[in-house]
């Protein structure tokens, strides 16, 4: 693991809890630098241990200097974690929610719709399909911030992941889960609106999973109210994406959601029975680093490989990071 499960970098004491001199200052600073760029470049196992001992440029203390060596002796023992590239949609998923009153559903939202360019270019290939996992753990550190985690996959590679706690306190799991959706839709309008300039095809929405029921059903059912004001900035956020294609929404059971495998820096090789046999590697998810040239790339990659092959076959090529 990257990060030491008996690591509360909050609260360190004695030896550990020294703070460290000007020198040792810039040095931890450098040091979190040059893993925020591995980050970036793809190793996004170590993203969540990343994030948190960030937290600590203005001052650091022994304890937080210790924890990045761990990290950098965590790489240096597995350096050639894979990533594999596969165009194939993720299958077996469960049905979408889908509220019997869409139309009704429209009808509330009328000026709902999907931000697009004039200059977009036409869309070719084939589209692979996006699907996103959301999730938020409540109040899981000393100053009770939820965690929003987010990963998603273009076909069935990850192409872009979050690891970020929440600006505001939720006072209930129901408003950090909420919020976690809200956050995952909002990188899905982004994505998408990316995808389309690079001229891939966009045809169907995103796929979003969650594993909070309460949540999606007021998401998407036209006859679920909201009983809490304060989230309402998300409630009617997620159903105007939902109102005009943009996600459907999808239930899975807690124990499926990837997108917080970062508890402790865990990371997991996950197996996906499909028509074609693949694993892929989950990782942490990628903590408060905007990977935006790593999305480009990944998305050059994954969408050559869809017009060459015109997506009539899985397509497995490993990467060595």
């Amino acid at each position: 693991m990257p990060m030491s499960p008996n690591l509360r970098p909050e609260g360190l004491v004695g030896e550990d809890a020294r703070i460290l001199g000007e020198g040792g200052r810039r040095i931890y600073q450098s040091k979190v630098g040059i893993l925020v760029w591995i980050v970036t470049l793809g190793r996004f196992d170590i993203g969540y241990a990343v994030s948190t001992l960030g937290q600590f440029n203005s001052q650091p203390q022994v304890g937080h200097e210790n924890a990045v060596r761990y990290i950098f002796g965590y790489l240096k023992k597995e350096p050639n974690l894979p990533l594999y590239i596969d165009t194939t949609e993720i299958m077996g998923l469960p049905e979408k929610y889908e509220s019997s009153d869409q139309v009704r559903m429209h009808e509330r939202y009328p000026h709902a719709e999907e931000d697009r360019s004039e200059r977009e270019p036409v869309g070719t290939g084939v589209d692979c399909g996006l699907t996103v996992f959301a999730d938020a753990s409540h109040a899981d550190d000393e100053q009770r911030r939820s965690v929003t985690g987010v990963i998603g996959f273009y076909g069935s590679m990850p192409i872009f992941w979050s690891s970020k706690r929440q600006k505001v306190i939720a006072g209930s799991t129901y408003e950090a889960e909420f919020l976690a959706l809200r956050a995952a839709i909002d990188e899905v309008r982004g994505i998408r609106y990316l995808m389309r300039s690079m001229g891939v095809r966009v045809v169907k929405g995103a796929r979003v999973l969650g594993d909070n029921e309460g949540v999606l059903q007021s998401a998407a059912y036209y006859g679920s109210g909201l009983n809490k004001k304060h989230v309402g900035i998300s409630y009617h956020r997620c159903r105007e994406a939902v109102a005009c294609g943009i996600v459907t929404l999808h239930k899975i059971p807690s124990k499926e959601n990837v997108s917080l495998r970062h508890k402790h820096g865990e990371s997991t090789l996950r197996d996906w029975n499909q028509s074609n046999y693949y694993a892929i590697f989950w990782g942490k998810a990628q903590g408060g680093v905007e990977g935006r040239l790593k999305l480009l790339i990944w998305f050059t990659i994954c969408f050559f490989f869809a017009i060459t092959e015109n997506n009539t076959k899985s397509i497995s090529a490993k990467l060595t990071l």
